[in-house]
Protein backbone atom coordinates (compact mmCIF):
# COMPACT_ATOMS: atom_id res chain seq x y z
CA UNK A 1 0.00 0.00 0.00
CA UNK A 2 1.73 3.31 -1.03
CA UNK A 3 0.38 6.07 -2.26
CA UNK A 4 2.87 6.13 -5.34
CA UNK A 5 2.24 4.64 -8.55
CA UNK A 6 5.33 4.52 -8.92
CA UNK A 7 6.68 2.65 -5.64
CA UNK A 8 3.68 0.05 -5.99
CA UNK A 9 4.61 -0.80 -9.83
CA UNK A 10 8.48 -1.03 -8.83
CA UNK A 11 7.61 -3.41 -5.92
CA UNK A 12 4.95 -5.46 -7.91
CA UNK A 13 7.64 -5.72 -10.66
CA UNK A 14 9.94 -7.21 -7.70
CA UNK A 15 7.75 -9.90 -6.37
CA UNK A 16 6.44 -10.89 -8.97
CA UNK A 17 10.15 -12.06 -9.98
CA UNK A 18 9.74 -13.93 -7.04
CA UNK A 19 6.67 -15.73 -8.27
CA UNK A 20 4.71 -13.97 -6.03
CA UNK A 21 0.97 -12.60 -6.20
CA UNK A 22 0.95 -8.87 -5.44
CA UNK A 23 -2.31 -6.61 -4.52
CA UNK A 24 -1.26 -3.31 -4.48
CA UNK A 25 -3.77 -0.14 -3.06
CA UNK A 26 -3.34 3.58 -3.77
CA UNK A 27 -4.73 5.16 -0.83
CA UNK A 28 -6.13 3.81 2.84
CA UNK A 29 -9.75 3.66 1.93
CA UNK A 30 -8.86 1.16 -0.88
CA UNK A 31 -6.64 -1.11 0.81
CA UNK A 32 -9.58 -1.42 3.95
CA UNK A 33 -11.34 -2.48 0.79
CA UNK A 34 -9.00 -4.86 -1.10
CA UNK A 35 -8.72 -6.61 2.62
CA UNK A 36 -12.26 -6.93 3.46
CA UNK A 37 -12.61 -8.74 -0.01
CA UNK A 38 -8.87 -10.59 -0.31
CA UNK A 39 -6.39 -12.07 3.02
CA UNK A 40 -3.00 -11.89 1.67
CA UNK A 41 0.36 -13.35 3.30
CA UNK A 42 1.46 -9.85 4.18
CA UNK A 43 0.81 -6.44 4.10
CA UNK A 44 3.37 -3.33 3.24
CA UNK A 45 2.13 -0.35 4.08
CA UNK A 46 3.34 3.29 3.41
CA UNK A 47 2.97 5.32 7.00
CA UNK A 48 1.83 8.38 5.21
CA UNK A 49 -1.13 7.55 2.44
CA UNK A 50 -2.86 10.57 0.96
CA UNK A 51 -6.11 9.79 2.61
CA UNK A 52 -5.28 8.05 5.49
CA UNK A 53 -2.10 7.24 8.33
CA UNK A 54 -0.52 3.90 7.50
CA UNK A 55 -1.13 3.01 11.03
CA UNK A 56 -4.87 3.26 10.82
CA UNK A 57 -5.15 0.83 8.01
CA UNK A 58 -3.12 -1.61 10.14
CA UNK A 59 -5.38 -1.46 12.93
CA UNK A 60 -8.30 -2.23 10.17
CA UNK A 61 -6.30 -5.07 9.06
CA UNK A 62 -5.70 -6.49 12.64
CA UNK A 63 -9.45 -5.98 13.47
CA UNK A 64 -10.49 -8.58 10.90
CA UNK A 65 -7.25 -10.51 11.40
CA UNK A 66 -4.79 -10.65 14.33
CA UNK A 67 -2.23 -12.47 12.59
CA UNK A 68 -1.51 -9.37 10.53
CA UNK A 69 0.25 -8.54 14.01
CA UNK A 70 2.93 -10.62 12.71
CA UNK A 71 2.71 -9.77 8.68
CA UNK A 72 3.07 -6.58 8.58
CA UNK A 73 6.11 -4.26 7.08
CA UNK A 74 5.65 -0.33 7.38
CA UNK A 75 8.03 1.36 5.20
CA UNK A 76 7.96 5.85 4.95
CA UNK A 77 9.70 8.65 4.09
CA UNK A 78 9.40 10.05 7.03
CA UNK A 79 11.86 10.87 10.11
CA UNK A 80 10.02 12.75 12.56
CA UNK A 81 9.69 11.28 15.69
CA UNK A 82 5.90 11.64 15.83
CA UNK A 83 7.01 8.85 13.01
CA UNK A 84 9.09 6.69 15.14
CA UNK A 85 6.50 6.68 17.75
CA UNK A 86 3.73 5.53 15.72
CA UNK A 87 5.58 3.05 14.25
CA UNK A 88 7.05 1.38 17.55
CA UNK A 89 3.64 1.70 18.89
CA UNK A 90 2.32 -1.10 16.02
CA UNK A 91 5.33 -2.87 17.18
CA UNK A 92 5.92 -4.03 13.43
CA UNK A 93 9.52 -3.68 11.32
CA UNK A 94 10.05 -0.52 8.63
CA UNK A 95 11.94 0.17 5.94
CA UNK A 96 12.75 4.02 5.61
CA UNK A 97 12.68 5.48 2.28
CA UNK A 98 14.46 5.12 0.15
CA UNK A 99 15.66 1.65 0.63
CA UNK A 100 17.61 -0.50 -1.06
CA UNK A 101 14.94 -2.92 -3.02
CA UNK A 102 17.12 -6.03 -1.28
CA UNK A 103 15.85 -5.53 2.37
CA UNK A 104 12.55 -4.94 1.39
CA UNK A 105 13.12 -8.97 -0.04
CA UNK A 106 14.58 -9.34 3.34
CA UNK A 107 11.95 -8.17 5.34
CA UNK A 108 9.59 -9.82 3.19
CA UNK A 109 11.18 -12.80 3.30
CA UNK A 110 11.91 -12.79 7.49
CA UNK A 111 7.78 -12.25 7.73
CA UNK A 112 7.09 -15.17 5.88
CA UNK A 113 9.56 -17.34 6.93
CA UNK A 114 10.88 -17.95 3.59
CA UNK A 115 14.66 -17.64 2.75
CA UNK A 116 16.48 -16.44 -0.37
CA UNK A 117 19.78 -15.87 -1.62
CA UNK A 118 21.13 -12.82 -2.63
CA UNK A 119 22.27 -14.16 -6.53
CA UNK A 120 18.93 -15.06 -6.52
CA UNK A 121 17.69 -11.26 -6.62
CA UNK A 122 16.54 -9.59 -9.94
CA UNK A 123 19.05 -7.36 -12.42
CA UNK A 124 18.64 -3.99 -11.00
CA UNK A 125 18.78 -4.90 -7.41
CA UNK A 126 20.52 -2.69 -5.10
CA UNK A 127 19.03 0.45 -6.27
CA UNK A 128 17.19 2.59 -3.91
CA UNK A 129 13.32 2.88 -4.06
CA UNK A 130 11.33 5.28 -2.53
CA UNK A 131 12.54 8.47 -2.75
CA UNK A 132 10.28 11.15 -1.58
CA UNK A 133 11.53 14.83 -3.20
CA UNK A 134 9.39 16.05 -0.17
CA UNK A 135 12.31 14.88 1.89
CA UNK A 136 14.71 16.62 0.03
CA UNK A 137 17.26 19.30 0.79
CA UNK A 138 17.06 22.37 -1.53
Amino acid sequence: MDDEPSICQALTLLFRWYGIDVVTALSGAQAVRTLVETRVDVLLIDLRLRDARGDAVFRAAIERDPSYRERTLFMTGDITAEAERIIAATNCPYLRKPFDITLAVQAIAALVGVSYQESDLPPGSGTSLGSDPRDQTP
